[in-house]
């Protein structure tokens, strides 16, 4: 067995130190500036057999840029880099095959990434999104060229993957396997869990940040592999916002990623 013991995450700035142990006394939670990450150690059984992994940034198709965050940033440009990041840090240990979907200023329709997807051979999915999620104070933070005003609320913040039971047995069970094992190894890292709910759209899984769609989305249903979407944050949370801008949560999500992916196969 492989084994990668990863450094030890350091706690960020002006996080309070005690005075018998170089531990800090209190770690805030995320997405506070404060909040630390924790980092697995990664065992790679022997017979790991290099899975295909295929990574995807969610919208940027024709006519369909995703939402409008409170920086006023467009969800298919977020998406485009960090699901490059995290295909760049997956690669990095050589223990997967990895396709990323979209790539440059390429729009690539829905069907034409499913065919992408059969091409690549991989054996499962990952599409990154950030969320639009309601809230009960909101406040105006700025405007785009265009005229399209940027809304801020930071009443729903986490993490979320969505998973559809559509089609096979065998298939829906794996793709819940999957959503289960990338929720908990984001949750264990130190990555809160939106857990609020999502009425008639999703439904709500036994482990926390995980949801059952219900609106037939394409590529949830559609693909012959497991296939997860992960809503990596709440784009209108300028809090999460600003954490997504930050290597060591990158570092800390393209880990947990790994570790989850880990597991999965070895179980298969």
């Amino acid at each position: 067995m492989l084994v990668w013991a990863l450094a030890a995450c350091e706690p960020p700035p002006d996080v309070p130190q005690s005075a018998d142990s170089a531990e800090p006394e209190l770690v805030p939670a995320w997405p506070t500036a404060q909040m630390a990450f924790h980092h697995p150690v990664l065992e790679v059984p022997d017979d790991f057999d290099r899975p295909g992994v295929f990574v995807v940034g969610g919208h940027g198709a024709p006519g369909n840029q995703g939402n409008l965050g409170c920086k006023c940033q467009r969800e298919q440009d977020f998406t485009l880099d960090a699901s490059a990041d995290l295909a760049r840090r997956l690669r990095h240990l050589g223990i997967f095959d990895v396709t990323q979907g979209r790539t440059g200023t390429r729009t690539p329709s829905y069907p034409s990434r499913l065919r992408h997807l059969v091409r690549s051979k991989a054996d499962v999915l990952l599409e990154l999104h950030s969320d639009a999620r309601g809230g009960v104070t909101w406040w105006k933070t700025g405007q785009t060229e265009d005229g399209e005003d940027c809304w801020r609320t930071d009443d729903s913040p986490g993490v979320s993957v969505l998973v559809s039971d559509e089609g096979s047995a065998e298939l829906a069970g794996n793709r819940l396997d999957l959503a289960r094992a990338v929720a908990t190894a984001l949750s264990d890292a130190g990555f809160g869990m939106f857990e609020l709910g999502y009425g008639d759209l999703y439904d709500n899984d036994s482990t926390p940040g995980v949801y059952v769609d219900r609106r037939g989305l394409m590529m949830l249903r559609r693909p012959t592999v497991p296939s997860i979407l992960i809503e990596t944050h709440n784009a209108f949370d300028g809090r999460e916002v600003e954490r997504w801008q930050e290597e060591r949560t990158r570092d800390a999500f393209g880990r947990a990623i790994t570790e989850a992916l880990i597991d999965y196969f070895s179980t298969r």
